[in-house]
């Protein structure tokens, strides 16, 4: 484990033995330190680890994502372009992180910092050469990883406090002896794990801090000038006055009576101090913000969830046909506005009237390919903000999603459409199905008479030679008589097995390799169509030294779009002990990412004959780098 003293930015309380020779008049003593509000700063420091990585993603903001087919169909015809609406809302989240830099450094001993809202705005202005200098590319790259480490160590600290404030509620009750010696042996573990782990962040001065998100706050905001610069983001000016206009809309400067449009900025500010000399008003970066989307839009008619949710269980139908049912589109219906029934109704009138009830499947799969990201989006960036409003700390592990890229700014009558288009298409397929269906069975009763009478001739032409098999050949079928040596059918006894399960698939001596691979399997999340076979050791204990009883040999395969899920075919081939020489043999489904998994065994062979029961599995460790797993499992089976 790296130590926290090597791995942190904060040099100056790193060192104990120095406090004790610090003077009266050193100003180190008076500073203040974080304590409880590192909660907070460690949720800061996730919102701009997250816009730095969005920022310096060039896949993120590229021009495949700016004319994505999605965006460029859904949005108002009269609203700004995509790139205007992008990064009017990474300024506004900029402004956001550096209202609440501003609020901490009111915190701060060192009299530069504690006046931190004139010197930002100062230096975003380029007004006056300040003292903070941002960092470089790659001194940005290793502050964003030590302030990883600050947040997951925060993480850690705040599951050790639950855990102590367990155990202490568990001290106030009733317990043995033994069982209070236990109970204060673990409540002091904690407390020294808990004083270890507040050494990072929880011990950190606001000076430091504060100084350390300042550097990455101008950091990234270089990096956001340059990259929509080279985007073009301002529309019909020049690169000259370029770095002059992209400061005049970060600090959003508007006329007196000037008619906007809904959504045209989101750092729009409201004016209380105009400068005069000046055509325009400036105002403050620190009273920005977020407007609301425009009129007719999902967003505005605070929809977007409705119809992302519809969007998706439209996508689930259409990849399986056979669960189409008129009950289902009534019930999708039933989700949506009055309207989209209507002109669904109308559409279907149209075209029943044309005479055509072709169904182009390809056609809904093309909209629902560039519609369903979006969809998700809305629904990732809905749990996110739920997650956050419920526990108040972002998760730097999340991507940044903008409004820009979920329904929000879609154009309810264009929606509307598509919508209604997705629902026709279903309701002729389901049509379709239905007719195909009555006709197979009017194609059945035409023939009834025919198909009967070749029934009872082949089955005649059969019995005619089985007859005389069973005549001469006998030990085919004959009944074995209880007291037979080969019946070996005693009462079954339940066995239960406890062993651990290694999947290697990297280092020197691998004991699993892919064999086959579907053309879906590279774009695919969940690896469906990957095949692997395996002959993975079974031993006593999770540390692969341990005393090996087996192996584990067969396939695996992923065989769900949806989720990681694994067709596992396996034989538990035992080498030690009393079941030496027996196998048993499990065929099931493996959903790997949930905690317990169960899993039916089909048979077995020596001790195991006329196997049945189940084995369930629990992952013990899994490494995330090289999808190494150590799987814990618990089988029960009836044998003789």
């Amino acid at each position: 484990m790296i130590p926290v003293a090597d791995f942190s930015p904060f040099t100056a309380f790193w060192n104990p033995a120095k406090k004790q020779k610090f003077s009266q008049n050193d100003r180190v003593s008076d500073k203040k330190v974080l304590g409880v509000c590192s909660f907070e700063v460690a949720s800061l420091m996730s919102k701009m680890i997250q816009l730095w990585y969005y920022v310096n993603d060039d896949v993120k903001i590229s021009p495949d994502f700016i004319d994505s087919v999605g965006i460029q169909n859904l949005l108002k015809d009269n609203d700004s372009g995509v790139l205007d609406l992008l990064y009017d809302e990474v300024i506004y989240i900029f402004c956001e992180v550096a209202k609440i830099i501003v609020r901490l450094a009111k915190q701060c001993s060192d009299v530069r910092l504690s006046n931190l809202e004139h010197e930002i705005e100062g230096q975003l202005e380029n007004t006056k050469n300040g003292w903070i200098l941002p960092f470089s590319c790659k001194k940005m790259g290793e502050s964003v990883k030590k302030m990883e480490y600050l947040i997951t160590n925060n993480e850690k600290l705040h599951a050790e406090m639950q855990q102590i404030a367990k155990l202490e509620r568990k001290l106030e009750g009733r317990n043995s002896v033994q069982r209070l010696f236990q109970l204060e042996t673990k409540m002091e573990m904690k407390q020294l794990k808990v004083s270890y782990l507040k050494k990072a962040l929880w011990n950190a001065t606001y000076d430091d801090i504060v100084l350390l998100l300042c550097k990455c706050l101008f950091t990234t905001f270089i990096r956001i000038e340059s990259l929509f610069k080279s985007m073009q983001i301002v529309r019909r000016q020049t690169t000259e006055n370029f770095p002059t206009k992209i400061r005049a809309r970060l600090w959003s400067f508007s006329k007196g009576n000037r008619k906007t449009s809904p959504i045209e900025c989101f750092a729009r500010c409201s004016a209380d101090h105009p400068v005069t000399g000046e055509s325009k008003i400036r105002l403050s970066i620190f009273k920005t913000r977020l407007q609301c989307p425009s009129l007719d839009t999902l967003g505005d008619a605070k929809l977007e969830q409705k119809y992302a949710t519809a969007i998706l269980e439209i996508d689930t139908l259409v990849m399986m046909p056979s669960m189409i049912t008129e009950a289902k589109i009534h019930k999708l219906k039933k989700m949506l506005p009055r309207n989209i029934r209507f002109l669904v109704k109308e559409r279907l009138k149209l075209v029943q009237n044309e005479g055509n009830l072709s169904v182009s499947s390809e056609k809904i799969s093309q909209i629902l390919s560039w519609l369903s990201p979006l969809a998700r989006n809305t629904l990732t960036r809905w749990m996110a903000e739920q997650r956050y409003a419920h526990s108040n700390i972002n998760d730097c592990g999340e991507e940044l999603l903008l409004q820009v890229e979920t329904l929000c700014f879609a154009d309810k009558e264009k929606a509307d459409a598509v919508l209604s288009e997705l629902l026709v298409g279903l309701t002729q397929i389901c049509l379709a199905q239905k007719k195909l269906s009555d006709c197979s069975s009017e194609v059945f009763n035409i023939n009834y008479n025919t198909v009967i009478f070749e029934v009872y001739i082949n089955s005649f032409a059969v019995l005619y030679h089985l007859i005389p098999t069973s005549i001469f050949h006998l030990k085919f079928s004959r009944k074995l008589p209880k007291n037979h040596p080969k019946y070996n059918l005693r009462r079954q006894k339940l066995s239960h097995l406890h062993f651990y399960f290694h999947d290697r698939i990297t280092g020197k001596n691998p004991t699993a390799f892919k064999v086959a691979s579907a053309s879906v399997t590279n774009k695919s999340a969940t690896y469906f169509g990957s095949v692997a076979v395996m002959d993975d050791p079974l031993t006593v204990g999770p540390n692969p030294r341990s005393k090996q009883v087996g192996r584990a040999q067969g396939i695996y395969s992923a065989a769900s779009r949806n989720e990681i899920g694994l067709l596992m075919v396996v034989n538990y081939v035992f080498t030690q002990g009393k079941f030496n020489g027996s196998t048993i043999s499990v065929l099931g489904r493996n959903a790997v990412l949930s905690a317990i998994r169960e899993m039916p065994i089909v048979g077995g062979s020596g001790v195991f004959r006329f196997a049945r029961g189940y084995a369930q599995a629990r992952t013990h460790t899994f490494d995330l780098k090289s999808g190494d797993a150590v799987v814990e499992y618990n089988v029960y089976v009836f044998h003789n």
